[in-house]
């Protein structure tokens, strides 16, 4: 702080900054932290006769969502995310595989990290149809493991 009217500072450099270069870089990479967990729902049937709904719940909850045999994409992903333990998902929904008929929908799980527990339905109780199944099986487990790439001993222009 300067008081007065004809007050005066005198700055002095002691030693001048160098600028950081990044010429010599020798290995750069974004690694990704966590895995998302991604979970299949297979809705089958031997036949084209699938009618009904199911009831889907997470972890311990008792929080419950029906699911339509034919939903889709958008309204299970809203379903899902309407659980208070479910914090934001990425729902796609396949054909089923040959021979026969039904839904596969993949859940990717974008704000539950790490390895999530597997969805959970409550019973077949509500569908219909001619041999039909349902299953859930974790297609990418989820993981928070920290992951380091280290190199070391290399010669400018190696890596390229």
């Amino acid at each position: 702080l300067l008081l007065g009217s004809d007050a005066v500072a005198q700055v002095t450099s002691i030693q001048s900054g160098i600028e950081p270069s990044f010429i010599d870089v020798v290995y750069s990479t974004e690694l990704e932290v966590s895995k998302y967990e991604a979970q299949i729902i297979d809705l089958l049937s031997d036949e084209d006769n699938i009618f009904g709904t199911f009831e889907l719940s997470f972890d311990a909850s008792s929080f419950t969502v029906v699911i339509d045999f034919d939903e889709s994409e958008d309204d299970l992903k809203t379903k899902l995310e309407s659980s208070p333990l479910i914090n934001g998902v990425a729902v796609e929904k396949l054909p089923p595989p040959p021979s026969k008929y039904g839904c596969r929908w993949i859940i990717t799980f974008h704000g539950n990290l790490g390895d999530v527990p597997l969805l959970r339905h409550n019973g077949m109780t509500n569908l219909s149809g001619s041999n039909v199944s349902l299953n859930i099986m974790e297609k990418v487990k989820g993981s928070l493991d920290p992951q380091h790439i280290s190199v070391g001993s290399l010669e400018r222009d190696e890596c390229m």
